[in-house]
């Protein structure tokens, strides 16, 4: 494979991101023209043909002799064609699924083989000397009204046999011998009329597609080859993007399509090779396909949610109210219906795990847990202030006990270990009380148990907690809210013995002792904790959201340019809901940066409506190549790069 000449460069300035792949100060991601294969796919002769010349003097004569020799053989440079493998395609943009203000913007498919776009060529026969064979990949939009029907799923011999007929019209598709009869074709028929202004023109074709790649820095006086060598490739992806914005007002419908022998060359110049009248049906081959919403003047882009939640920030409580309740909502708790096991209900006070203060506060002394347990009512306290009961460690001990009885890799392990080391435990007595009877006794090892990565993944983590006990009240996480926490460790400590209660039996005095001490060489310690919860529709507009932290910064300066500090990497940022995602992070953060990943990239064109924007106006990709005069297609999607927005929220108290 070949690299392309020309390239275009930006450095990379966003700060070290807390998902994905990341970009650091000193990477620099560049714009290439192409990458196109040595080969394209198709058929392929090849003749080899040798000649020996063979000369021998004979007295004074010189005698010579030609001997030739041939071979003719075929191959075939197989790649995709009518469909793609869908690990293939990196992302696309706008995201699937989602509501935005994307009229401004083009949409674009990223695919992680780089020559891709250029291993088949848009035009049938094969381009002039001086001329490069044109990408054969698109990326169409439009309303999804237009579609005739649905997308139709056929195969490869339907396909090859509907093209001898005059409807629908699609361009030359000759066969090839790799190709495979009963492989599977998605298809999209859709009127000439409606089709013509969503596809790419002759002058846009050479255009569409890029290729994209991060480098690190140049290590090259480190090698011992000198400074001819190339920066490290950190990540490479080809990009294919539209010509057209998005339809306003309407869920838009994209498509990958094959646009494989729609064009000509005529001379050096690209023509249509189709002729078809507007009521003409089109028949297009989709390789990938999503579709989103695009919204007119309804704010719900991103930086009109992200603006949003600005009044929605806080720590993670209910609005406290006045009287003898209100210090209790204010620290997290929830006054929730309690059946106690006699049949009375009441009702009690319930924190979880997630915090509005520090992890380790509680309402009094009394409240602190005394672990281990031996059933969760050893943990219920009676508050006398308020004069009922506070089950929230009660509560975490039971549910970290039925946790573990319900998964049998964990449950049942627990339960062997705790039983092996009782009977150690025995033996050793026994061999220590009959020494003269001890050689009919055995030692043997202390016994293992390796559930360490389920305790830290589901419970410390509380990948395994359901949502109920993390926020008790829905008061606590409004409709688009962002709200801080920190970790009860408390609560984590008395999930954990609830875990490890299974088999746990009193074998005389001091087991206390002797179960804080077991647990203490089984289990890692506990990590101060902290985190954000945020609920918005930011979530579920932006599957690619990235949520970056900051501890306390030294300076209103640094509050000012969180672009130069490092966020704290993540323990674990998971989608609780569509709508709903959970941070977590080790020690206290003071601010989140919300923002699309830095690879997410986007392309824009100039908007009249829209300020620092050209006041011409680009209506699509052809305005832009003719005013912008880019050297390749690299460049163009260098100037058309949008800017990713981003907001940041400090913690309150």
């Amino acid at each position: 494979m070949t690299n392309a000449k020309s390239r275009a460069g930006i450095t990379a300035t966003a700060a070290t991101s807390s998902l994905g792949p990341e970009l650091g100060p000193t990477d620099r991601v560049r714009f290439i023209a192409s990458h196109r294969p040595s080969l394209e796919d198709g058929d392929y002769d090849i003749t080899v043909t040798s000649k020996l010349l063979v000369s021998r003097k004979v007295g004074t004569i010189t005698e010579e002799h030609i001997y030739e020799s041939g071979a003719h053989g075929a191959f075939t440079v197989t790649g995709p064609r009518v469909s793609i493998n869908p690990t293939l395609v990196h992302s696309s943009f706008p995201p699937a699924r989602s509501r935005g203000q994307f009229g401004h913007v083009l949409p674009h498919v990223v695919l992680n083989r780089t020559t891709l776009p250029w291993e088949r060529s848009a035009a049938f026969e094969k381009p002039p000397e001086v001329g490069e064979s044109p990408p054969w990949l698109a990326v169409i939009i439009f309303d999804s009204a237009d579609l005739i029907g649905t997308k139709q799923n056929l195969t490869l011999a339907d396909l090859h046999a509907a093209r001898t007929g005059a409807t629908p019209k699609s361009p030359p598709f000759p066969p090839e011998s790799a190709d495979d009869p009963s492989e599977g074709v998605q298809v999209i028929e859709v009127r000439w009329s409606k089709l013509r202004p969503a596809l790419p023109t002759a002058a846009e074709i050479p255009w569409v597609a890029h290729v994209r790649d991060v480098v690190g820095p140049d290590l090259s006086h480190l090698t011992p080859s000198g400074p001819d060598h190339e920066p490290v490739v950190i990540t490479e992806t080809a990009t294919v993007i539209g010509t057209t914005r998005p339809i306003v007002g309407k869920r838009n419908e994209a498509h990958l399509v094959s646009l494989e022998g729609w064009f000509q060359f005529q001379g050096n110049r690209l023509e249509p090779a189709v002729q078809v009248d507007d009521n003409d049906v089109v028949r297009l081959v989709s390789l990938y396909s999503w579709d989103f919403f695009c919204e007119d003047d309804e704010p719900r882009g991103f930086t009109d949610l992200a603006d949003s939640l600005g009044t929605g920030v806080g720590m993670l409580a209910a609005p406290r109210p006045s009287g003898l309740a209100g210090p209790y909502i204010a620290n997290g708790y929830a006054a929730l219906r309690h059946e106690f096991r006699h049949g009375e209900c009441s009702i009690s006070w319930y924190h979880g795990p997630l915090r509005p203060g520090p992890g380790d506060m509680a309402i009094s002394q009394r409240t602190l847990p005394r672990i281990p347990a031996k059933t969760s009512d050893d943990l219920l306290r009676f508050d006398a202030d308020a004069q009922i009961f506070d089950a929230s460690y009660a509560a975490a001990w039971e549910l970290g006990r039925l946790l573990a009885i319900a998964d049998p890799s964990v449950g049942l392990p627990i339960n062997r270990w705790r039983t092996a080391r009782r009977h150690r435990s025995h033996r050793n007595r026994q061999m220590q009380q009959h020494r003269d009877l001890s050689h009919g006794i055995t030692a043997k090892d202390e016994p293992r148990l390796d559930v360490t990565d389920w305790v830290v993944r589901s419970l410390d983590r509380l990948a395994a907690v359901p949502f109920r006990y993390l926020v008790p009240d829905e008061a606590m996480l409004p409709i688009e809210s962002l709200r801080f926490f920190e970790v009860d460790r408390q609560w984590i400590q008395c999930l954990r013995d609830g875990a490890f209660s299974l088999g746990r039996t009193d074998d005389g005095e001091g087991w206390k002792v002797d179960e804080t001490e077991l647990l203490a060489t089984v289990l890692p310690p506990i990590p101060k904790m902290s985190g954000v919860l945020l609920r918005s529709d930011i979530v579920s507009h932006y599957p690619g959201l990235m949520i970056d932290a900051f501890a306390d910064a030294q300076s209103a300066d640094e509050w000012a340019n969180l672009d130069k500090l490092v966020p704290i990497p993540p323990i674990r940022i998971t989608h609780l809901s569509p709508r709903v995602v959970l941070a977590l992070y080790e020690g206290p953060i003071h601010a989140v940066a919300l923002h699309l990943h830095p690879q997410v990239m986007h392309f824009e064109l100039a908007d009249r409506s829209r300020p620092g924007r050209s006041p011409e106006g680009f209506n699509r990709l052809e305005d832009a190549i003719r005013l912008l005069t880019p050297s390749h297609s690299g460049e163009l999607a260098r100037q058309l790069l949008g800017h990713t927005p981003r907001r940041t929220y400090r913690r309150s108290s």
